[in-house]
This record gives structure tokens, sequence and C-alpha cells, in this order.
């Protein structure tokens, strides 16, 4: 990419399409796999394992999940980069730690029976989906540290590559495990998606090898980068993204005591899924401000503008699915839902419509806060997210206003307003002579 002060929109897409590609084809998974979980035996009862099981895999990949960001914008030569790969393995070493925990039949039972108060057939199936799913964080943790590195030696369309390959990696393995695995629909997604994270984790190690070695022959000068310095720059991201995931199982534990219970915990994956479609538009465009910034007021101002450029265009996307028969497209011959499930799920989805835009300009907001190095900020936005959807949805479930889906759809929403209200609200930012 050009160092140039200026840029175009021509520019900024070039440099976050690739990313952009990468989201979407992340979130091409879910509906993927829950399409192939609704066409096997038990499908109520598989979907909603997979997609506890699933959930409950995101919370444990929840303190890798920031890496890509924070080597884009801290790797600067050699001793910045074998520091953050030192903390990225002890980061490793937890999650898998504890992936490992939560499988231990006793404590498996504990968090899924009592905690999450999942019926017994649906625990049942979840279990293995869950063993399937230990190698899944650690691989995500060292693949988003090296994507990061790629991002900022400005490799995106390599990024991109790696995930076709897990896409690829992850479809042959849902197909043969549908046509020849005998271990069910829970166990055949978690199964397949392991599978496809490690592959990617490889194929983007491979890639990645010259962006590093260009990384480690700059010059070390003003680059110090120690464990304590990570940790009071990543902590606070740690708990954000850890919040953030908690907001999801939130929505779950209250369905489960909401009205109509299997039917909401059956399409509560398909909506997360396809709302992460349009979800992924916006996060992709967090590196984007990462790394093109360059320390420069015209270029964040050329950047906000591509942001209102996308939201606008992620938002129009939505509202064409979900208000056109294109819904029953998706949900019923793509996703395999039935006539009942198909009629569930239209409402709560539609209620998502803010999503597209909002999620474009949280990761406008997020890029500005990790630039400026306030990712404090960040914490307390999504600690009031989280407040936000536990009082909604202890509301709903309570006064028994709706189902747990629309409940979700109205607590999520309403969330994440609030969240960018706190994220906007009083901020102050660094004037462009101190970027």
């Amino acid at each position: 990419m050009s160092t140039e002060k200026s840029l175009s929109l021509k520019g900024i897409s070039k440099f976050w399409a690739p990313l952009a590609f990468t989201w979407v084809l992340m979130s091409l998974e879910g509906p993927f796999l829950t399409a192939l979980v609704a066409r096997m035996a038990d499908p109520k009862e598989n979907l909603a394992a997979y997609g506890v099981a699933f959930i409950c895999g995101l919370i444990l990949e929840g303190p890798v999940i920031m890496l890509m960001s924070a080597a884009t914008v801290l790797v600067k030569s050699r001793i910045s980069y074998l520091a953050l790969l030192r903390f990225t393995h002890l980061l490793n070493f937890v999650v898998t730690a504890l992936s490992v925990l939560f499988v231990i039949p006793p404590v498996f039972e504990v968090v899924t029976r009592e905690v999450i108060g999942l019926p017994p057939q649906v625990s049942e199936k979840m279990w293995l989906a869950s063993v399937f799913l230990i190698p899944w964080p650690a691989a995500i943790g060292i693949r988003r540290f090296l994507q990061g590195v790629l991002i900022a030696d400005g490799r995106t369309r390599e990024v991109a590559y790696g995930t076709v390959v897990r896409l690829v990696a992850m479809a042959a393995t849902g197909v043969l495990c549908f046509h020849f695995g005998s271990w069910g629909g829970a166990a055949m997604g978690g199964f397949s998606l392991s599978v496809g994270v490690c592959a990617e984790a490889l194929v983007v190690w491979a890639m990645a090898r010259r962006s590093v070695e260009r990384v480690c022959a700059r010059s070390p000068e003003g680059d110090s980068l120690s464990m304590v310095e990570i940790w009071r720059y990543y902590l606070p991201l740690i708990l954000t993204t850890a919040i953030g995931l908690l907001l999801q199982p939130i929505v779950t534990f209250f369905a489960g005591r909401g009205l109509m219970v299997l039917e909401s915990l059956a399409v509560l994956p398909l909506i997360n899924s396809t709302a992460f479609f349009f979800r992924a538009i916006g996060l992709s465009f967090q590196e984007v401000v990462l790394a093109l910034h360059h320390n420069s007021a015209e270029r964040l101002e050329q950047l906000r503008r591509f942001a209102v450029f996308l939201g606008g265009f992620n938002t129009l996307i939505f509202l064409v699915l979900s208000l056109t028969p294109l819904s029953v497209f998706w949900f019923s011959d793509v996703a395999g839902l039935s006539d009942e499930l198909l009629h569930f799920i239209r409402f709560p989805f539609a209620l998502l419509f803010l999503l597209p835009a909002l999620s474009v300009w949280l990761s406008w907001s997020r890029g500005l806060a990790m630039i400026e190095h306030r990712t404090v900020r960040i914490t307390w936005a999504f600690l009031v997210e989280m407040v936000c959807v536990i009082a909604t949805m202890a509301a709903f479930v309570t006064f028994q206003w709706a189902n747990g889906a629309v409940a979700g759809s109205v607590a999520l929403s309403l969330g994440r307003v609030l969240s960018i209200v706190v994220m906007t609200v009083g901020r102050k930012p660094i004037p462009a002579k101190e970027l």
C-alpha cells in the first residue's frame, strides 16, 4: 500500500475487500453446517446442541480473538514480534487447558445442565462436539497473530487465501461426515470446524514467513515491548472480547428459560450465523483503520467517509434479505428449516436491522481507541452492552413478553446502541500532531 498521505475510495476498497471476503467466508461456516445438521437425524436437538457448543467454543477462544488487531498495531520489529509471539503461546496454552477442563464430564454436566439449563437430550449430543472443538481456540490464536503480521505488511489477499482453505477443508469434512459418519449432527459440526481452522492455521503460517522475515529485518530503534506493556494494552481487549462473547450465551441462557424453548434454541444458531455475515462486513473494517491511518488526520477523515458508505451499504443488503422472498429461500431452501421453524425465525431476524450499520460504526470507534492506546474505553462500552442485554432478557423472560428468539434480537440491538454511545459520547481524540 502506498505511503502517501491521502487515501482514495479505490485504495481503501482494494485493501479492505480481501479482509471483508475473509469475514464473509467465515460467516458461511455456520449456515453451511447448520444446513447439514438440519438434514440429519433429530434436527431440533442437534441444532440446539451444535449452537450451544459453538457458543461455548467462542467463549473459550475469547482471549485470542484480538491478537490480529494487536499484532497489526504493536509488531514493529524482531523485538516486538518475538514478545507478542511469546504472549500468543501463553494465551494458547491457557485456552487449550480451559477447553480440556470444560469437557471433563462432571464439569460439563454442571455447566450445561445446571448453569445453562439445557434439556438432557441436548446436553448429551453437545458433549462430543465440544471434545472435537478442543484444538479450535489455539489454532485460531496462532492464525490470528500471523494474520495481523500479514495485514501490517499489506498482504490482505493472503489472509483471504487462508480462509478459502479453511472453508474448503470444513465443507469437505462436513460433507464426508454427513454421508459416512455416525456421530450425529452436533458432533459433525464441531469436528468440521476444528479441521477447518487447523488447516487454515498451517496455511497462514507458511504464507506469513516472508512477512515475518521483513518484520524481523527492520531496525529495532525505538521498539521495546515488554510483557507488562503487552498485558497493559491487551488485557482490556481480552475483557472486551470475553464480554462480547458472553452476549450470545446470555441470550441462550435466558432463551432456555423463556417461551417456546426448543424452537428458540433451534433457530438461534441460524439467526446468529446469518447475522454474522452482516457483522463481518463491519468487523473487517477495524483492521483497515489500524493499518491505513498512518498517523494522518486526513487519512482518518477519508476512512470515516468510507465507514459511512459501508454502513449504509451493509444495512441495505440486510433489508433486502429480511424483507423480501429471499428470506424464505435462505432459511428454507438453503438452511433447510421446516415450515414451522421458518415461520418462527423471520420476525426475530428482521428485528436485527440495526446491527449491520452498528457493526461498522463499532469497528471505526474501536480502531480509533486502539490507535490512541485507550483500550480500556472499549471494555467499558462492552460492559454497558452486557448489562443492557442481561436486563432486557431478564425483563422479557420475567414478564413473558415474547419468545426467546425475539427477546434476544431486541436485547442485542439495544445493547449495541448503548455500547456505541459510550464509545462516542465524551471522547476526546488525540490532536493530529500527536498521532
